[in-house]
């Protein structure tokens, strides 16, 4: 089991030394980016996934907040709870590393950071390319449990690569997606995973 907070019982998630490793990628041969893919598909799993869960629910109750930034080995993260609907604009997440969205009919804009919203009719949009749990010379993902979300990229992204690694996951809801081009799983020299359950 994985965990993104410090001092739990449960072992720390990973992520920190994945990202890390991936850094020069100009280095990278790419078996590696398939031990990465595979690093991160096991640990994205649905048994990880309620732990994040739980340990975000009790962090925001143990500060009294709706939100909290949260500071990790690998960077900043953002956790924002069920109750309230959420915009999010790539230009305003420059120091955050990753979302851990707990619920709400949630925006994302242009965002290219990782993403695990849990639940939410959620719109996820952007007219810049390679976004969205694209990975682009680094280690990227997107991973929505619940709601009809919508997906609407240009070219590159919604779980596609470049020279990368990137992950997308859609576990329910009725889903819509939109791309011009280069998305949905593509791979330009790296690895890409994607799934939707629904």
């Amino acid at each position: 089991s994985y965990s993104i907070f410090p001092d739990s019982d449960l072992a720390r998630f990973q992520l920190q030394e994945l990202t890390e490793n991936l850094k020069e990628l100009t280095e990278v041969k790419n078996e590696k980016f398939v031990t990465a893919s595979q690093i991160l598909s096991s640990a994205l799993n649905l048994e990880n996934l309620i732990i994040i869960k739980h340990e975000a629910e009790s962090l925001l109750k143990t500060k009294n907040t709706h939100s909290y930034v949260y500071k990790t080995n690998f960077g900043n993260v953002l956790v924002n709870n069920a109750s309230q609907d959420t915009s999010y604009l790539q230009s305003q997440l420059k120091d955050i590393a990753l979302i851990i969205d707990l619920g709400g009919n949630d925006w994302y804009a242009n965002v290219n950071i990782p993403i695990i919203d849990f639940t939410g009719n959620d719109v996820y949009e952007s007219n810049e390319d390679w976004v969205l749990g694209s990975g682009t010379f680094d280690v990227n993902f997107l991973v929505d449990l619940n709601g009809d979300d919508q997906y609407t990229v240009r070219s590159g992204g919604i779980g596609s690569s470049l020279f990368g690694v990137s992950f997308f996951w859609d576990l329910n809801g009725n889903d819509k997606y939109r791309c011009k081009q280069y998305c949905l799983a593509t791979s330009f020299g790296g690895v890409s995973i994607f799934i939707d359950e629904a």
